[in-house]
């Protein structure tokens, strides 16, 4: 079980690494950083990682040999869309209605764009709480043996 978990962990990071890129891609591109409109980047950002996460969990994580099955598939996303759904308000609450300790970000950091540190930091407390339900999603409902 912990290989499988560090394999997981690896994946997650990949998948981290992807849903990261995606979402600061799509806020350069619409200027949005907080608020309802980031919730809808989220997603987009979330469901590219997801699909990734898919073929690597199964083939490389749990060694899933098994034929592919639409309803595992369909099971793996309704875990995915409740790790979506968490990582999404996650990032909503902290990035919207937690104040940004401008100061302390500020002297982190050369960025001079907090917002966007402070987006950085509201995705990353929403990735290790999703990290945690989806693992515990996929090992014991999703590919269990």
């Amino acid at each position: 079980m912990i290989g499988q978990f560090l394999r997981f962990a690896i994946v997650g990071g990949i998948n981290t690494a992807t849903d990261f890129i995606a979402l600061f891609i799509l806020s350069a591109i619409t200027g949005v950083e907080k608020g309802e409109k980031v919730i809808i980047l989220n997603l987009i950002s979330f469901s590219i990682a997801v699909v990734v996460s898919y073929f690597l969990n199964k083939h490389w994580t749990f060694r899933d040999t098994s034929a592919d099955d639409p309803k595992k598939f369909t099971l793996f996303l309704t875990v995915s869309v409740i790790g979506a759904g968490v990582n999404s308000l996650i990032v909503y609450l902290v990035s919207t209605y937690v104040p940004e300790p401008t100061s302390l970000l500020a002297s982190l950091s050369s960025v001079s764009d907090t917002g966007k540190l402070w987006l950085g930091v509201a995705k990353l407390a929403a990735t290790v709480a999703s990290l945690i339900w989806n693992f515990i999603g996929y090992k014991f409902l999703v590919f269990k043996k």
